[in-house]
């Protein structure tokens, strides 16, 4: 029964009914006192609603029930608390004990470096916020810029980035935009809260508000430019393939080394189906991280596609697969096999792969040419007709159709 109450106090956080959401809570707790995330949970409820005292006793008593990393959130918690009643040598204390207690935790890191913003320690914050790295612009930028960027409001706009930031862990988006709003209100010049801005209406899948805020962040500090990253990520997302293209390639005009990015570019160039220009991108790619498992299975997939290069398209995914052993390598790995005509070692990589994902229609239609062109027919037969009961719209549908027909 608490766990039915918990998904539904979730539920109403989530609306944004923060009255109902607390009195599912405070239900909970008085049924299972030890159901320490509802305990946290209702803390971080009372500190949107500013009822300090309450939310500092919350997050108290879940610390006696909790053990090593899982401390964190409470920690976190108090240090939050401390933050807004501007009470900072606790929440530096608190936000330590976080750290110390997850030290690999980029919220941790971000919590405790938004609270030195808040007492204008900007040095501090900034070796905090370079533990977050990818995760946000703030981890590529100096006490300098981020003195400038928060400015004499600092105490009140990253208290509320905070809070804002705990809403979107928990998922809390629409509680989350009017934390981050009532920080923006404070410094309203901050691109940083712009992009969480922009985060957050990502999470609710709207596109136009999220593009807006990412411009609006860039409009007022050009020299974040891993926004244009974000921008290119949120365009994939929705198949803008050409927007997407322009976000990355602006990005990479500062960042060439990146091989996260040319790969996802090689992603972008692929679905419009500009091969060559993948390919450029992958090999830069590896030319970076050599290591790259993607970078390689996706050169392998397009020479063995064109079929040419199959000698190297077969080194280029026995590499991946020696690194990463997932299902859409040794797919991969078994279509050059199928493309240099060794069929029954190909036939033995797509059972394999299907072994780890058994309703993958596109392999199972790569288990069936290559039985096909080995010629067992039946079997072949058998497994065309098992893709079209996956995938009623499969790709190669009219293929597979027309080989049953024969």
């Amino acid at each position: 029964l608490s766990n039915v109450r918990y998904l539904l106090a979730q539920a109403y956080a989530k609306r944004n009914d923060l009255t109902n959401a607390a009195i599912n809570y405070r239900e909970i707790i008085l049924a299972q006192p030890d159901l320490v995330n509802a305990r946290i949970d209702l803390g971080y409820i009372y500190l949107i609603q500013s009822r300090f005292e309450s939310a500092l006793t919350h997050f108290q008593q879940a610390l006696p029930l909790l053990e090593n990393a899982q401390t964190r959130d409470a920690y976190l918690g108090e240090a939050i608390t401390h933050q807004l009643t501007q009470d900072y040598a606790q929440a530096v204390q608190s936000g330590l004990a976080a750290v110390a207690a997850d030290p690999e935790n980029p919220l941790a890191h971000f919590v405790l470096g938004n609270i030195y913003i808040s007492q204008k320690s900007f040095a501090e914050a900034a070796e905090h916020f370079q533990q977050i790295q990818p995760f946000w612009p703030q981890s590529r930028l100096t006490a300098a810029e981020l003195r400038n960027y928060y400015g004499a409001q600092s105490a009140v706009s990253a208290a509320y980035e905070n809070l804002g930031m705990i809403c979107i862990t928990q998922a809390w988006v629409q509680v989350a935009l009017e934390q981050y709003k009532t920080a923006l209100w404070r410094t309203p010049e901050n691109p940083l809260l712009y992009y969480a801005i922009a985060n957050a209406y990502r999470l609710r899948d709207d596109l136009e508000n999220t593009m807006k805020n990412l411009k609006k962040a860039l409009e007022l500090a050009p020299d974040l430019v891993s926004i244009h990253k974000t921008m290119g990520d949120t365009y994939q997302q929705y198949q803008q393939f050409e927007n997407a293209i322009h976000a990355y390639t602006t990005y990479l005009q500062s960042n060439p080394d990146d091989a996260d990015v040319r790969i996802v570019l090689g992603l972008a160039y692929q679905q419009q189906g500009k091969k060559e220009q993948a390919i450029a991108e992958y090999q830069h790619a590896l030319e970076i991280d050599p290591e790259s498992p993607v970078a390689l299975n996706q050169l392998a997939w397009l020479y063995a596609e064109r079929k040419d290069q199959l000698d190297e398209a077969l080194e280029f995914a026995q590499r991946a697969f020696e690194i990463n052993t997932s299902p859409s390598i040794i797919d991969t790995l078994g279509w050059v096999l199928y493309q240099r005509g060794e069929y029954a070692s190909a036939i033995e990589h797509f059972q394999q792969a299907l072994q780890k994902s058994p309703f993958q229609p596109t392999i199972t239609y790569h288990l069936a040419l290559a039985h096909d062109e080995n010629g067992d027919r039946k079997t072949a037969n058998r497994l065309f007709a098992e893709v079209l009961e996956l995938s009623k719209d499969f790709e190669e549908a009219d293929e597979i159709r027309r080989r049953l027909a024969e």
